[in-house]
């Protein structure tokens, strides 16, 4: 970890010759970087990628990380073949903005409306840092979170399985048993 130490006069931590000092520490780089977000098996290794290089930058230009969260949004929905382009009346190809793939995604595959939703919320926050707004670490994190979510709502299946399970269970009034012997001998 690298950062900025300070020590300012009159601050009032510590005396010294009947002075006060204060002393502050400010993270700027953390080597490996810190994981933004929890290891899922399911989700894709290109996106956690990304997100680990807007890791490596994110306490010296929370902006530049803000844009690498954004780019993880279009490699999601890459991998998810939501097009990049469409041909224009005047037969030319045209590339489509980030905002309109994400309403494409949330059209083609409505059982995701609620991570469309959030991955335009990341999206949002990904054009302030784009656009010259100076964003905070804590304003990126908000975006990681909000990614994070939509991750899970896409990859994740464990609550689905759950549901499935349960349902056979209530189905059966217990938990349902496999015939465990077979008929004369026949597998």
């Amino acid at each position: 970890m690298t950062g900025e130490f300070r020590i300012r006069e009159g601050a009032g931590y510590n005396e010294y010759n009947g002075i006060l000092y204060g002393f502050s520490y400010q993270a700027k780089c953390f080597v490996p970087a810190l994981p933004l977000i929890r290891e899922g098996d399911s989700f894709p290794q290109t996106v956690k990628d990304l997100l680990v290089a807007a890791s490596a930058i994110l306490y010296l230009d929370p902006s530049s990380a803000a844009n690498r969260v954004r780019a993880a949004i279009e490699e999601l929905l890459d991998l998810h073949r939501v097009p990049r382009t469409f041909i224009s009346k005047k037969h030319k190809r045209v590339r489509y903005t980030a905002h309109k793939r994400i309403e494409l995604f949330k059209e083609r595959k409505p059982k995701f409306a609620d991570a469309a939703d959030l991955l335009m919320a990341v999206k949002w926050i990904g054009n302030d840092g784009s656009h010259g707004n100076e964003l905070g670490v804590g304003d990126v994190l908000d975006g990681v979170e909000l990614l994070n979510h939509a991750l899970e709502l896409t990859y994740d299946t464990s609550a689905a399985d759950l549901r499935k399970r349960a349902a056979a269970i209530n189905k059966h009034g217990g938990i349902p048993r496999k015939r465990a012997a077979t008929k004369a001998g026949r597998p």
